[in-house]
């Protein structure tokens, strides 16, 4: 990404951190494009892999979160180091999991968990990216996570939901890997 000294003397904010900023969002949405990608391939050659369909009109609820919990555990899959596997929904899906008012749903985890009501999602609203823990699940916002098209031969939207477990990717850098260095520059 380049700028013109026109541009960069004119502009009325900082172009060259708003060009960064920028250019690193949209890094970041590749990297999540490129990992959901190669989740959904091992999903379909794994066997230590579980694909939870829901009915059609079914909502995202945390009976749901709890099954595909149980379901790594029973093959074997271990938690990250804080004893919580790690899951990201998007926000269509967040809202419908916040609002599962059912026995044992999200809002009565919620009232019992985080420190009662000063960090209760269900109380307070979400702050950032971080939805809450339910049934030893981590979830959290992203709306990156790939939507299909006629779910189930249905004229429905399926929204994909993710629960993966210690170890479950391989990460690799873009060049520089040690802590405070950026793996994008702007030239200006």
């Amino acid at each position: 990404m380049s700028f013109s000294n026109k541009v960069v003397l004119t502009a009325i904010l900082n172009t060259v951190a708003e060009g960064a900023a920028l250019l690193a969002y949209r890094g970041a949405l590749t990297v999540d494009t490129v990992i959901s990608t190669a989740v959904d391939v091992q999903a379909a050659i794994n066997a230590s892999v579980d694909i939870i369909d829901v009915a059609v009109g079914s909502y995202f609820v945390a009976s749901v979160a709890r099954n595909a919990v149980w379901s790594l555990r029973s093959k074997n899959v271990h938690p990250k180091a804080n004893g919580l596997f790690f899951g990201i929904t998007s926000s269509l899906t967040a809202f419908d999991l916040v609002n599962d008012s059912t026995a044992a749903g999200f809002t009565d985890l919620q009232k019992y968990s985080e420190s009662l009501a000063t960090e209760n999602p269900a109380l307070a609203g979400i702050k950032g990216s971080r939805i809450g823990n339910v049934g030893g699940c981590e979830f959290y916002e992203s709306n990156a996570v790939p939507v299909e098209g006629d779910y189930l031969s249905s004229a429905h939207l399926g929204y994909n939901t993710y629960v993966i477990g210690h170890q479950a990717l391989i990460a690799s850098s873009l060049g520089k890997t040690n802590l405070n260095q950026k793996n994008f520059s702007v030239l200006n």
